[in-house]
């Protein structure tokens, strides 16, 4: 007989014997059942049902403060043990200078790994933030310069989880229809709505989340309204990089890349485009609300690495417009008190733009130069942060209109080759309210002119 052959009158025996044991002890094994059955159902019951943990909720809201927090406030914390916990009204306040920080959110759910916690530790894997109000409030001026802030940084997450009596680990953070808002003045800079976020969260030589951002709208200024957008992020102790940044704008697209040092105050890159944008719907979110205009915007910009200060900034671009048509704009109305051509209510152009500079606080723009009927342009000057603007600017007038000028004007107007005529001014203020100062040299002449005219007519 081979050794390692089962005898054929084992066949089954074990499995006859097991049940000739159940069938003796029927009575025993049926309450053992009950006896174990009902306190595991019971424990498994529990384990969907929600307990109010007050000292849960004493500590969450001391180790938000130690995360930098003013003030923090929760209504309920509750834990359901198959699930995790979940944080009902919380309130939370930054401190107040030199930036004001305040957040509602009204729930945040934490699902955790159940097997970690045989050893106290609570592996977090969500982190899922709902539906939260976050808004910003910057100082009346803003500062020459960014002082080196870490917002938050590894050791402010492990000061926050010393306040558990268990060591905690979080994998992953979302948040879900946010509304994030910046205020300046009464003045809303920033207000983003629908935003969503998905970071993991790393622990190797520092705190890291990486992940994407989305949002439904973001408005600047109360008037740039960017739809559908979607960004790459990370940050990392202060430091914050937002890729492949891309909306929708002005019926075209907008496109965004960024990399800021918090901690260190400096800008590391900075690039922005943009493509296919219509100039009717970037003229209407002006809120000028005087003229029209038509045609197509393309753009870039890109800033180098500097110190994060407005003074400090340092970059390159372009801006061009194609196949523009202008009508009735408030620049265009102050060039006609000088020049009466009732032709120039209605300007077109097959292009025109220019590059830009950007260096001392302001955007420069060299070289603007606008091939149009029945106006030629050529500019330069400076765009402000602030929207202001001041451009010398000269323009040429068709030779087939200067056949329609007053003599008067006329004779007080540079010659140009192929008989058109030009006139030199500064033109400055804002774009809904331009201020345009003509050349002294043509207002000299033009009153001179007047007043041979008036002897003229006298000697008559």
């Amino acid at each position: 007989m081979n050794l390692l052959t089962k005898p054929k009158h084992l066949d089954g025996f074990y499995r006859r014997a097991i049940l000739t044991w159940f069938s003796r002890h029927r009575t025993l094994v049926k309450k053992l059942l009950v006896w174990l059955g009902i306190p595991l159902l019971l424990i498994l019951m529990a384990g969907f049902i929600p307990f109010s943990c007050d000292s849960l909720r004493r500590s969450a809201e001391r180790a938000v403060v130690k995360a930098g927090a003013s003030s923090c406030s929760l209504q309920k914390v509750s834990l359901r043990p198959w699930f995790g916990f979940s944080i009902d009204g919380m309130d939370v306040a930054g401190k107040d200078a030199p930036v004001k920080f305040s957040a509602k959110i009204p729930r945040i759910r934490l699902a955790y790994r159940l097997l970690p916690l045989l050893f106290r530790c609570v592996m977090i894997k969500d982190v899922v933030v709902e539906r939260p109000q976050i808004s910003v409030t910057l100082p009346p001026k803003a500062p020459a310069q960014v002082r080196p802030v870490t917002p938050f940084s590894g050791e402010d997450l492990r000061a926050a989880l010393s306040e558990f009596p268990f060591a905690v680990a979080v994998q992953n953070i979302s948040l879900r229809e946010g509304e994030v808002s910046a205020v300046q003045n009464s003045e809303r800079l920033l207000h983003g709505q629908g935003i969503d976020l998905h970071m993991s969260v790393s622990y190797r030589k520092k705190l890291a989340l990486s992940g994407r951002l989305s949002a439904d709208t973001l408005t600047l200024n109360g008037m740039w309204n960017i739809v559908g957008v979607r960004a790459s992020a990370r940050v990392s102790d202060g430091a914050v990089t937002l890729d492949r940044c891309r909306g929708d704008f002005c019926g075209g697209t907008v496109a965004a890349s960024d990399a800021a040092d918090f901690g260190a105050g400096t800008l590391e890159r900075f690039k922005l485009e943009l493509s296919h944008v219509n100039l009717s719907k970037l003229y209407e979110a002006c809120a000028v609300r005087r003229g029209h205009c038509d045609g197509r915007v393309d753009g870039e910009i890109e800033l180098a690495h500097s110190a994060l200060a407005a003074d400090s900034l340092r970059g390159s671009g372009f801006f061009r417009m194609t196949d523009v048509s202008v009508r009735d704009l408030p620049l265009q109305s102050g060039i006609l008190v000088y020049v009466a051509v009732p032709q120039l209510r209605n300007i077109t152009f097959k292009k025109l733009g220019t590059s830009l500079d950007v260096h001392s606080g302001r955007i420069f723009t060299p070289d603007i130069a606008g091939d149009g009927y029945p106006l030629e342009a050529r500019a330069e000057g400076w765009v402000g942060f602030d929207g202001r603007f001041s451009e010398k600017m000269k323009g040429i007038i068709a030779a087939d209109l200067v056949k329609e000028l007053h003599p008067v004007i006329s004779r007080s107007l540079d010659d140009e080759p192929d008989g058109k005529k030009s006139f030199s001014c500064t033109v400055h203020g804002t774009l809904a309210n331009p201020a345009i100062d003509i050349d002294r040299t043509i207002t000299d002449r033009a009153v001179h002119n007047v007043f041979d005219e008036v002897k003229k007519f006298f000697q008559r």
